[in-house]
C-alpha cells in the first residue's frame, strides 16, 4: 500500500494514498497564510484531515460522527462523539481527523 510512489513524468503523477496526502497537505500547508475563521458547517468523510493553524480560542464541535483532534508538540488526543465540542487552550496547530463520516463546525473564538 505505501510503495505506489512513482516518479512524477510528463506522463504520470505521484501516487500517493489519499491519507498520507492529506497529512501532508495538513502539516506543510502554504506558510502564512490563515484563512478566516468560519461558523459554516464542514463535511468530512470517513479519513479526512484538515487544520487549524492557530486555533486558541476557538471550538471545533462535533454536530454528527466522531472526530480525533491532536495537538502539535502537545502528547494530549481528544476523541470527540456527536453532541461533544473541543476549544483549543493552546495556540498551537491542531489536526482533525474524522474517524467517521462526520458534520463539524469551528466557532472563532469571542477574543
Amino acid at each position: 500500500m505505501w510503495n505506489t510512489f512513482t516518479a512524477p513524468t510528463a506522463g504520470n503523477a505521484p501516487l500517493i494514498p489519499l491519507a498520507l496526502r492529506a497529512w501532508f497537505g495538513a502539516r506543510f500547508g502554504r506558510p502564512g497564510t490563515r484563512p478566516a475563521p468560519s461558523t459554516a458547517r464542514r463535511e468530512l468523510r470517513r479519513g479526512a484531515t484538515f487544520a487549524l493553524a492557530h486555533p486558541q480560542g476557538q471550538r471545533v464541535e462535533c454536530l454528527a460522527g466522531c472526530l480525533w483532534i491532536t495537538l502539535d508538540r502537545d502528547v494530549r488526543d481528544f476523541i470527540v462523539e456527536a453532541g461533544e465540542s473541543f476549544v483549543a487552550d493552546r495556540n498551537r496547530r491542531v489536526l482533525v481527523h474524522a474517524l467517521k463520516a462526520s458534520q463539524v463546525r469551528v466557532v472563532p473564538s469571542a477574543a
